[in-house]
């Protein structure tokens, strides 16, 4: 049989109408406390997963669509439920953050620094959007943008616990140096205010020439410290050929969280670096040590408190440059993580039980050119997602393209966590296919999960 790679719009229907027995109107009736008491109804949790995806050739409105993830033995799991346009074109949608409540969803936008929009009164879009997913968290609604005083070039959108957020801004306003850590404030449900921009962060004036943070990681009490990679200054790779030669970056900065100061900045030598993209926390809970990479086929370890930090892990592979990886959330306690490696189209899952020493226990090799970039886990831990796309600069003339095959890449984890195998009937799914015709294709990059729990009334 062949594997289901996307169900069409009349699937969705029917996995809508038929499966849940309900419309999406339930939703709505939960929050306003309507047909909870009607009978038969019952209350069913459902995980979803939202992809904040591009229009290829950014000549269309940028949107996220939502997938039933639910689990993977449901017939339903994979099925796209719901897709929203963005009121922006020309965003290159990047990484994307739910709020601590999870009822806000931030999207990063990578170029909206290049773009002009038609829409609003700013001439730019916004570098980040917010998104209401408490509503209806099938078809997510666009709250507002925030728009920093000085940066630009969203990575990032980390949760703080008040349910604001951290942003990393790897550019100022033009793209170069220094970027900035903007602080956004908490959504006000009932006033509907908020999401307002609190302060822009950089270091001391001695050190903001190599101050271009890209990945974002915040580890709470006890630890209290944020940590920021510095990847490169964008404006210098905007022009074709000039990727090459762009200014890459070997600088990790460990900051105060309560006070968002600077403690440490680390520097592992431009020899070792062509920049570092992500930062993740590893170990079981309450570990002080990260892992990160640095471009060029080593994965480090670093301490948070001591700064001791150390070359871990080779994964250079015959056939291909190693690149920039991404890591996934911690799951297993803490002692399992995944991560992608872009240039030689890879995914390893690690034992890092004890960081230091962490092992290889898996390496799956997707086909040459897939590209595998963002990466999340599932709260269940029996699922992961991946999405096979970079970046690309429309808007230029074009020195960065790294477009791959745009895929999601649906992947089943072993119940011991010591495994994980593509999905047996959906190991993709392809939406610049299925997005073609209304926007000329697609680019999926962030991704997140959401747990909700649906009030389903039957049909009468």
């Amino acid at each position: 049989m062949e594997p289901m790679r996307v169900l069409s719009v009349l699937s969705t229907i029917t996995w809508i109408s038929a499966l849940l027995g309900c419309c999406l109107s339930t939703i709505a009736a939960r929050k306003e406390g309507r047909g909870l008491a009607n009978v038969g109804s019952t209350v069913q949790r459902r995980v979803l997963l939202y992809v904040w995806t591009g229009a290829e050739g950014n000549s269309e409105t940028d949107f996220l669509f939502t997938v039933d993830v639910t689990h993977p033995d449901d017939p339903s799991f994979g099925a796209i439920l719901a897709q929203v346009d963005a009121p922006y074109e020309n965003l290159e949608p990047h990484h994307i953050g739910l709020s601590a409540d999870n009822k806000v969803l931030g999207t990063g936008s990578y170029n909206s620094f290049l773009a002009k929009s038609k829409y609003g009164a700013k001439t730019n879009p916004p570098p980040v959007l917010f998104w209401d997913v408490d509503t209806d968290p099938v078809r997510p609604k666009f709250i507002k943008g925030a728009y920093p005083y000085g940066g630009a070039v969203t990575d990032d959108v980390a949760r703080l616990s008040n349910n604001g957020f951290l942003v990393s801004l790897m550019g100022n306003s033009s793209g170069g140096t220094p970027g900035r850590i903007l602080e956004v404030s908490p959504y006000n449900w009932t006033t509907k205010t908020g999401l307002e921009v609190v302060a822009e962060y950089l270091p001391p004036p001695g050190e903001r020439d190599t101050f271009n943070p890209h990945g974002l990681l915040l580890l709470g009490p006890p630890i209290n410290r944020f940590l920021n990679g510095d990847l490169m200054d964008y404006a210098s790779a905007l022009w074709p050929g000039t990727y090459a030669t762009s200014l890459k970056r070997s600088t990790l900065r460990v900051w105060d969280l309560p006070t968002r100061t600077l403690l440490k900045t680390v520097d592992v030598g431009r020899e070792n670096s062509r920049g570092i993209m992500k930062v993740q926390t590893a170990g079981p809970p309450g570990s002080t040590k990260v892992l990160f990479n640095t471009g060029i086929g080593w994965i480090w370890a670093m301490d948070v408190i001591t700064y001791e930090y150390r070359k871990l892990l080779d994964i250079n592979r015959p056939g291909g440059e190693t690149g920039h990886c991404v890591f996934s959330t911690p799951f297993k306690g803490g002692t399992r993580i995944l991560f992608t490696s872009f240039g030689n189209s890879r995914i390893f899952l690690l034992n890092v039980t004890e960081p230091f020493a962490a092992t290889i226990l898996q390496e799956h090799k997707l086909p040459d050119g897939a590209g595998p970039h963002a990466i999340a886990v599932h709260p269940d831990a029996n699922t992961f997602a991946v999405t096979d796309y970079y970046l690309k600069t429309d808007t230029q003339v074009g020195g960065v393209n790294f477009n791959q095959d745009r895929k999601v890449r649906l992947f089943r984890i072993a119940a011991d966590g010591n495994s994980f195998t593509p999905h047996e009937r959906v190991p993709y799914l392809e939406p610049h296919k299925v997005y073609k015709k209304t926007k000329g294709g697609a680019r999926p990059h962030g991704m997140a999960f959401k747990v909700v729990n649906l009030t389903v009334t039957p049909h009468t």
